[in-house]
């Protein structure tokens, strides 16, 4: 064939469960929860989720989301938003993460307090 390079082109690369085909794909979303609620907010409720083992509630208002599959680099950007009464609650995450394997969640009002939350992050798989 000397010189030739083949080219594959695919309209479309489909998977169940979070596999290879989903989670490699640029620019898509590597990690979320949706309505994630607290354990000590009374319920252990846990939203729809993508590449997330569990969430470790550590204390009133501030929590852990475990990967399945770690991130490549801890420098990922991650984003959370409460799901609560409030519209003056802040969500922050990676405040004190330093890991490709999970990411911290804080719910801040004038105090920390549990409330629903959603949250994503991107980046590369590693």
């Amino acid at each position: 064939i000397g010189d030739a390079m083949s080219t594959l082109k695919a309209d479309t690369i489909q998977s169940t469960g979070g596999g290879a085909a989903t989670l490699t794909k640029q620019s898509a979303a590597k990690v979320w929860t949706a309505d994630q609620t607290l354990a000590s907010s009374g319920t252990s409720y846990t939203g729809d989720t993508f590449n997330v083992s569990s969430v470790t509630d550590e204390t009133t208002g501030q929590c852990l989301v475990n990967f399945v599959n770690s991130l490549s680099s801890n420098g990922y950007p991650s984003q959370g938003t409460q799901n609560g009464s409030s519209v003056n609650d802040i969500v922050s995450t990676k405040e004190n993460n330093m890991t490709t394997a999970r990411d911290n969640i804080y719910i801040y009002d004038g105090a920390y307090k549990d409330q629903p939350f959603s949250y994503l992050a991107h980046g590369d798989l590693a």
